[in-house]
């Protein structure tokens, strides 16, 4: 019995140990400190006062908290879609959200990888 209490121990003491050293190696990051370019690809005007209104007010609003810069393009037809897309990533848009998805898969250009 004295010899499972040990062992015990000895795996407990190894598991925290383990755990602590794995939370002195991990840095703690600021994921505002670097600028995110953010694309929205609307298929309105960003002032319908429905949807897309909706989507651009949102991402405004989060811009200063989250150090994003904002990217978008309106009134976007479906069979453009995959040109404005190339268009935000070659501009830097680390992430982009389309108005129309189910275009966007149709097309090809979602998920991206």
């Amino acid at each position: 019995m004295r010899k499972i209490l040990i062992l015990v121990s000895l795996i407990f003491a190894a598991a925290v140990a383990g755990i602590l050293m794995i939370q002195d190696q991990q840095a703690e990051e600021d994921i505002t400190a670097k600028t995110t370019r953010v694309g929205l690809i609307l298929n309105g005007s960003h002032e319908d006062r429905n949807y897309n209104q909706t989507h651009f007010e949102a991402l405004q609003s989060l811009q200063q908290d989250l150090n994003l810069k904002v990217i978008y393009r309106e009134k976007v037809p479906d069979e453009c879609y995959v040109s404005i897309f190339s268009m935000l990533q070659e501009w830097g848009s680390q992430r982009i959200y389309p108005r129309s998805l189910g275009e966007c898969i149709r097309q090809g250009i979602w998920p991206v990888s």
